[in-house]
């Protein structure tokens, strides 16, 4: 008998390494997560038969504001929603960081100008007087608020409070593609397995154990005495429906493709479904965190208006849904008994000073990954509050348009990485809280590779470069080459853009930084309108995610779905995929994504940059673990 999360052999349970290989859903502001992770759209051929033998998950036995008119001290730091922020600001900055970025920015209105020139320049002419670098010297802007004016709003006095940046949009597990959404509703819905938001692996949740006795078949026993939230028994007809539901073309569910694997469903007992899929597919574990709702709700939507309060079998309940308001109590039939809070208030405060100030005047208990890096000495000269992080496992990127005339030759892409000062720009802009990397796998993941050469910060061999690929240092003031950087509006990654763009003009590239809205920067880039761009892809691990953006069948059109917007195209990398899609075992999956990292570090159509901390601001002597994905599943345990 295994404890839980252990496994009996590594192969395919571990292959799906908290991966939700089909629920790698994006940030609102970065729209560039993948929806579906199902293969290649062709014929694979099968593994040799016998692969995989018999892999186990089993369950152990174990289960396991002040109000008021508050006066508060803004550093003009905390300008950095300006709509033109200064790509040096940070809190505290050493005089090396602050004097090396602005070597940098100097040039910046010649040789990479921002989309509007006459706002720059005013930037410019202000940056000496807004952004003073010691706290001695900062200008102190007095913000006097009355937050006890007024009738005081109703709700449970013992209720954690937790600050979100914007509102869960959808709470049907089925349907769910914003991020608030997807962490919300894992509150409130159960699934067979689930991911440990500390660790990473997949480990049971509803099931006691999963086994695998082929790379096609998957037999799944239930819990012993399971309930959803109204107190209605589930049990393996429930889970029959989910999947059935999901995959049926009137539902239209956003993950219909990703369950349209599953060949056959077989029901022996009341706890027990064998689950047999039309071929191996190595992250199929993962997929089995699809939330269970009730069978009478498998086919028709929930968390709808007219039926805004969901029965799942989750941790929590919702008892109370408003704009900008949600409020969860403990679900009194959870598995693993009361969760750690028993009851949660889910305030919306959209904007990041706003939200920081109601936390500073008592009215919220804990901010997780929504407080920005420039606005946390605030809470750390704070003796209420606490800072703690985890090491992320999201990644900040630059995207490389690979057929584009000036992008084409891989030195150029490789003369931009060598001119970015990547650690510099996380101590100034992250406070230090980010791991620059040189890969989009997570460090510590199983996949991760320690072996990649680091690309270290060299602007000669920048040059160097861009001299051997045919774009020489010309006399005079013009550049060797213009670029226009995409990004999103959001005024942290335009910052970000500036200062990247300021590091490239050093090396001869202008850049023009020019931001737009998620969605039209997300269909531009869909169709090759694009230079280079700025993203951060939200959470890989699991490492097949990588098809999604690299797999030459996944080049978006208008008959094909991918996000390898970079038009990138490599028959190895492809047959690569091939391997780590259709092979159970772990040491074949890892050995196949080591050369495909290997393989993307060497050709880079894309520059990953660094992996930025999850943050979590609490109040002092809170019990609450920050989780490492980012989610709320340490709310519960």
């Amino acid at each position: 008998m295994h404890s839980l999360g252990q496994r009996s052999q590594p192969g395919i349970s571990q292959a799906g390494v908290a991966g939700r290989a089909n629920h790698q859903l994006s940030d609102a502001s970065v729209l560039d997560g993948a929806l579906d992770l199902g293969g290649r759209p062709k014929r694979w051929s099968q593994p040799p038969e016998g692969r995989g033998g018999s892999q186990e998950l089993l369950v152990g036995r174990r289960i396991s504001g002040a109000f008021g008119p508050i006066a508060v001290q803004f550093r003009r730091i905390v300008q950095s929603n300006d709509m033109n922020p200064d790509p040096i600001a940070k809190a505290r900055p050493s005089d090396e960081v602050g004097d090396r970025l602005r070597n940098w920015l100097r040039p910046l209105g010649t040789r990479a100008r921002a989309h509007d020139q006459k706002a720059d320049d005013r930037e410019t002419k202000k940056r000496s007087v807004r952004h003073p670098l010691e706290p001695s010297s900062a200008l102190v802007l007095v913000l006097v608020i009355g937050l006890g004016c007024g009738r005081p709003v109703a709700h449970d006095p013992d209720a954690l409070v937790v600050m979100l940046p914007r509102d869960a949009e959808q709470l049907d597990p089925r349907f769910v593609g914003d991020p608030y959404g997807l962490r919300v509703s894992r509150l409130l819905f159960g699934s067979l397995v689930t991911i440990d938001p500390r660790t990473l692996e997949v480990i049971p949740d509803l099931a006691e154990s999963v086994k695998a006795s082929s790379p096609t078949h998957f037999e799944v026993r239930l819990r012993d005495g399971l309930r959803f939230s109204d107190g209605s028994p589930l049990d393996a007809q429930d889970v029959v429906a989910t999947f059935q539901g999901v995959v049926d073309p009137k539902l239209r569910s956003r993950y219909a493709h990703t369950y349209r694997r599953i060949a056959e469903m077989r029901v022996s007992d009341p706890r027990t479904i064998l689950f047999i899929l039309h071929e191996p597919h190595a992250t199929f574990l993962t997929d089995l965190e699809l939330p269970i709702v009730r069978s009478q709700d498998a086919f028709r939507r929930i968390a709808t208006p007219d039926d805004p309060f969901p029965v799942g079998a989750g941790p929590y309940r919702l008892v109370k849904r408003e704009p900008g308001v949600l409020e969860l109590s403990a679900n009194p039939h959870w598995h693993r008994g009361t969760p750690k809070y028993p009851s949660l208030r889910l305030v919306v405060i959209r904007d990041d000073n706003t939200r920081a100030l109601r936390m500073l005047a008592g009215q919220g208990d804990l901010a997780i990954a929504s407080i920005p890096p420039l606005l946390l000495p605030m809470f750390r000269e704070d003796p209420r509050f606490e800072t703690r992080s985890a090491a992320g496992i999201s990644t900040m990127y630059l995207g490389f348009q690979t057929t584009s005339p000036k992008l084409d030759d891989v030195r150029v892409r490789r003369a931009v990485g060598y001119a970015i000062d990547r650690e510099l720009l996380v101590r100034a802009k992250y406070d230090g809280l980010a791991r620059v990397t040189d890969s989009w796998i997570p460090h510590g993941h199983w996949a991760d590779v320690d072996a990649l050469p680091p690309r270290a910060f060299d602007p000669d061999q920048a040059r160097s470069l861009l001299d051997a690929a045919g774009f020489p240092d010309p006399p005079g003031s013009e550049p060797r080459m213009r670029l226009v950087l995409r990004t999103t509006s959001e005024r942290f990654r335009q910052s970000v853009a500036r200062a990247i763009a300021a590091m490239l003009g050093d090396v001869g590239i202008e850049v023009d930084v020019r931001p737009s809205e998620a969605a039209t920067l997300i269909s531009d880039l869909n169709r090759g309108r694009f230079e280079i761009t700025l993203l951060q892809v939200p959470e890989v691990i699991e490492p097949h995610v990588l098809s999604w953006f690299f797999d030459s069948s996944r080049i978006p059109g208008p008959q094909t779905e991918g996000a390898n917007r970079w038009r990138y195209q490599n028959e190895e990398l492809d047959r690569l995929f091939e391997v780590g899609r259709t092979q159970v075992e772990r040491e074949q999956r890892l050995a196949a994504y080591e050369q495909v990292q290997s393989i993307l570090a060497r050709d880079i159509p894309v520059l990953p940059l660094w992996q930025p901390d999850t943050i979590a601001v609490v109040r002092r002597g809170s019990s609450f673990d920050v989780p490492r994905d980012g989610r709320f599943g340490t709310l519960a345990f």
